[in-house]
């Protein structure tokens, strides 16, 4: 048997976690390898559908420091079904968090027949030579949108990659692409305080990064606010032009972002 389970939103896993992270996590380890738990945990996570912060946090990172767990966050449909159906045979238990805004936002016509996409690599979205964004999830489209404005607008050419998955992370493709352009933001929208799903390659690549997160707190309550924070694409990441590419242009640019990406806690 291999169960699927729903939590219908992401918020409330936290009351399975002695489950997910105690039980399920362990059992190969505490069997000696000897036994398998294919569990498959789908989580319906991220803001922008008029949520409230009980229905639109992104907890993804409560999970990728747990050995034995697997985390996915698809952002198309194609890799939604291919995850999913990943997920499903492998023997390992998968948190397969899922954005909610993307179930009505977000079409593609899907080929006929078996196919699955594999867990643990990446996907480069869109090729570019000035600056890398590392994303994932419901924000890949935004950032998709941002790079194509910064494009028009300032000629900047702007690579995107998704991670698709966050546990274990493609560290080849992340490397690859911050080698390739020498800068990187790093845009989720999970907390800035302890939201690790995602690690700066600084460590390995020497290399200018910043990241554009949430900041202390989950989305701003008042509906009004939360629109404000999610109507302006064209301002939504100002990544820096080439005379601004400095070390003060960086925290500018964080700023930019903060304005406009979901769950921002100031705007």
């Amino acid at each position: 048997m291999r169960p699927v389970l729903e939590m219908q939103f992401a918020d409330f896993i936290s009351c399975a976690f002695d489950q997910i992270v105690n039980t399920a996590a362990t059992l190969r380890y505490r069997h000696g390898g000897r036994v398998a738990c294919p569990l498959v945990v789908r989580a319906p996570s991220g803001g922008g559908v008029h949520g409230a912060i009980f229905h639109s946090q992104n907890p993804e990172a409560w999970f990728t420091r747990v050995p034995g767990l697997k985390v996915v966050a698809p952002a198309t449909p194609y890799d939604a079904k291919g995850l999913l159906k990943s997920a499903i045979r492998d023997n390992n238990p998968v948190i397969y968090f899922e954005h909610k805004r993307l179930y009505r936002s977000v079409k593609e016509d899907l080929p006929e027949g078996d196919f699955t996409v594999p867990i643990g690599a990446a996907e480069v979205r869109q090729n570019g030579r000035d600056i890398s964004i590392i994303t994932y999830g419901g924000t890949v489209h935004q950032c998709l949108d941002a790079a194509r404005i910064v494009e028009k607008e300032n000629g900047l050419s702007v690579e995107v990659l998704d991670l698709r998955t966050l546990l274990p992370l493609d560290r080849e493709a992340i490397l690859a692409t911050a080698r390739k352009t020498g800068k990187v933001l790093v845009v989720h929208e999970d907390r800035l305080t302890g939201a690790s799903a995602v690690r700066s390659p600084r460590s390995s690549v020497n290399m200018p990064s910043t990241r554009s997160t949430v900041r202390s707190g989950g989305w701003p309550r008042p509906i009004r606010i939360r629109r404000l924070v999610l109507r302006s694409r064209s301002s939504y990441c100002l990544i820096p032009t080439r005379s601004q590419k400095r070390s003060a242009a960086w925290r500018r640019t964080e700023m930019a972002v903060e304005v406009t990406m979901p769950q921002m806690g100031r705007a």
